[in-house]
C-alpha cells in the first residue's frame, strides 16, 4: 500500500514538473497532491485512507460523478470494515472525552494556584469596563 502511494506522489509530481512549471516552486502542489492521495480509495480496500483514519468521508468542495462501489469480495471483509468504522468512531468519543475531563482538570489546578475566586457579579450586573486603548487622533 506504501508503494503504492510512493507511485501515486510520483505521478502527481510528474504531472505538476513539466517545461512550463517552474521546478523552483515545485512545493506549490504538494498540499493538491496530498488531498488527493488522502481523499482517494484504494482499489484493494475500497476505502480512502483519510476515511480508514477518521471514519467518515473527507468533505470535498466538489462533488464526483464517480460512485465507489461498497462491496467488497468477503462477507467477513464488510463486516471487518463496519466494526473498525464503529471502534474508531468508540476511539474518538473517548478521546473527546478525555480532552474534556483534562481541561476541566487543567482548570481546577489553574485556580487553585493561581488563589482565583469566582466574580462576584452575574449576568445582568452592570460593570465599570476600563478601556486603557488610546483614542485615535489622540497624538
Amino acid at each position: 500500500m506504501a508503494e503504492r502511494m510512493i507511485k501515486a506522489l510520483n505521478q502527481g509530481l510528474k504531472l505538476y514538473s513539466n517545461p512550463e512549471c517552474d521546478n523552483r516552486f515545485l512545493e506549490t502542489p504538494l498540499p493538491l497532491i496530498e488531498l488527493g492521495l488522502h481523499a482517494s480509495a484504494n482499489t484493494d480496500t475500497k476505502l480512502s485512507p483519510f476515511f480508514i483514519l477518521d471514519g467518515f468521508d473527507m468533505a470535498l468542495p466538489l462533488r464526483s460523478d464517480i460512485a465507489i462501489p461498497d462491496t467488497f469480495h468477503s462477507r467477513e471483509a464488510q463486516q471487518y470494515a463496519e466494526w473498525l468504522k464503529n471502534s474508531i468512531q468508540t476511539v474518538h468519543d473517548m478521546v473527546r472525552l478525555n480532552r474534556i475531563e483534562a481541561k476541566r482538570e487543567m482548570k481546577e489546578v489553574y485556580h487553585r494556584k493561581h488563589n482565583a475566586k469566582q466574580p462576584d457579579f452575574k449576568i445582568g450586573d452592570l460593570v465599570l469596563l476600563k478601556d486603557t486603548r488610546i483614542a485615535a487622533g489622540s497624538n
